[in-house]
């Protein structure tokens, strides 16, 4: 059987109870790796060098996994694809991250050899480093999956975009028009669940006052 290493950015120096207990009834796990360092996208690079399995995932510290998580994911490892999310989508079973998306690093399985290269970006350091190991990826020709695994879900409350973060989004690293394609592409997301209009709005404000303030 194939194993993985279980990569986990971590502030706390031991693991919920339940996420260790969903690691342990759904991966067939090599180890579990802890990294506490900051900020976040170093994190992630230093877990990238301690992996040593071909796939490995990434998790975080408070997500615990849906039944059958490993079983319904890696049917989707392909020699085409080179991430693969398990997350709760709904009714669909599948969707394809594209350019200019931002994919999920909450529970995502990723083929080692493509991020070894990965040094992230200035201005994702804290904040969208998913989004810039996403580009990273598919820029080398692999796709980036979601695949429903409904159950997975966060034991904590996770906002869906910090203050910080959006600051970050607005003022560094990405260009004019990955900021368009990527409100696009939040706007498809949103319009099809429960969330509220009202991040969407805020987000278009944002980029309005920010194009304005800088002409």
């Amino acid at each position: 059987m194939m194993l993985v290493d279980v990569c986990i950015p971590t502030r706390s120096k031991r693991l919920f109870k339940k996420v260790y207990q969903s690691i342990k009834r759904e991966i067939p796990y090599r180890r579990i790796i802890l990294e506490h360092a900051v900020p976040l996208s170093l994190a992630r690079k230093l877990l990238i060098e301690k992996a040593q399995t071909e796939w490995f995932l990434f998790l975080d510290d408070d997500v615990i996994l849906g039944k059958n998580w490993f079983k319904k994911v890696s049917r989707y490892m392909d020699d085409d694809v080179g991430a693969i999310e398990g997350i709760d989508i709904g009714k669909k079973r599948c969707l394809e991250i594209k350019r200019y998306e931002r994919g999920l690093l909450l529970a995502t399985l990723i083929r080692r050899s493509l991020v070894q290269d990965w040094i992230p970006r200035k201005g994702f350091e804290s904040n969208f480093e998913d989004y810039d190991l996403t580009q990273h990826v598919i820029k080398k020709g692999y796709r980036w999956l979601r695949v429903n695994v409904p159950g997975t879900r966060h034991i904590s409350f996770h906002p869906h975009a910090s203050q910080t973060g959006f600051e970050v989004f607005l003022s560094e690293g990405f260009s004019n028009r990955e900021r368009l394609l990527y409100l696009i592409h939040l706007a498809r997301i949103y319009s099809a669940t429960s969330i509220s209009g009202k991040m969407i709005l805020n987000y278009v404000n944002s980029i309005f006052l920010w194009l304005k303030n800088h002409k």
